[in-house]
């Protein structure tokens, strides 16, 4: 993940609030994009220019070469705005943050995010780092835009922090990213199914798991879809310790017992 300052320069003298409303506009399109990750973006206004401080999954994510037509669009409404095609600069990598997977073709992928992740919740099932979902064509059934990806990552981070805080809400929350059947599972699980059918390529889904009885009687679990053995021989990325392939579905010895 990199952080980017974008400079809008203007072009004349327009009002604060057209010059918000079209800043606004033109990152959130980003954001469904791809492009940039999160919605907690600074914007500083000064007499001269705005600027703003995104994250990005690559240092070129905001190259043009990325955009899809809602952000095109945006980028040549500016000038009625009273501002000029916005200039980039790169500030750096996150701290402790992963850079984005390389694979060309990755050979699975997978699906899965916590309440602390700010990365694509997409996956390269090898190497464990996000793929930028630009890289992906558009999953989104009624525009060309990830926002359907988005809103389910929202939810699973709003449920995971809940389960997390143990308190109100925890019971609700557990049963949504543990059960493959729950409203959030089936969103998601219908969001593999769509990946994998845009690209030719695995998607599966991760299914948490946060309390067993014990290693053994964990490791005799089966997949809770289609009730079939599904426990891996060695875990994958000291993580995920089970995985279905017919129910495209992984997930972990319960984190209350593992070693």
């Amino acid at each position: 993940m990199f952080h980017i300052e974008v400079t809008f320069r203007y072009s004349g003298k327009p009002e604060e609030g057209e010059v918000s409303q079209a800043i606004y506009g033109l990152l959130a399109s980003m954001m469904q994009n791809g492009q940039i990750l999160d919605s907690d973006y600074p914007i500083t206004y000064t007499e001269s220019d705005c600027k703003a401080v995104v994250s990005c999954p690559e240092k070129t994510s905001l190259h043009p070469r990325h955009a899809n037509e809602h952000v095109r669009k945006d980028i040549s409404e500016l000038r009625s705005h009273g501002l000029l095609k916005p200039k980039f600069r790169v500030l750096g990598r996150g701290i402790e943050s992963p850079v984005a997977d390389q694979c060309k073709l990755p050979r699975w992928y997978l699906l899965m995010t916590n309440y602390l992740s700010a990365e694509s919740p997409l996956k390269c099932g090898e190497h464990y780092l996000p793929v930028p979902l630009y890289r992906m064509p558009p999953t989104h059934e009624l525009s060309p835009t990830f926002f359907d990806i988005l809103c389910w990552q929202r939810e699973w981070k709003c449920c995971d922090e809940l389960q997390m805080a143990c308190g109100a809400g925890e019971r609700f929350a557990t049963k949504q990213i543990s059960d493959p059947n729950s409203p959030l599972a089936t969103t998601g699980r219908d969001l593999c199914r769509r990946i994998e059918k845009l690209s030719g390529v695995p998607a599966y889904y991760y299914l948490y798991r946060g309390n067993g009885r014990s290693i053994a009687a964990e490791q005799r679990r089966l997949c809770p879809s289609c009730g079939k053995k599904w426990l891996l021989s060695d875990s994958l990325h000291d993580i995920l310790d089970f995985k279905c392939n017919r129910c495209r579905l992984v997930s972990n010895i319960a984190w209350s017992v593992r070693a």
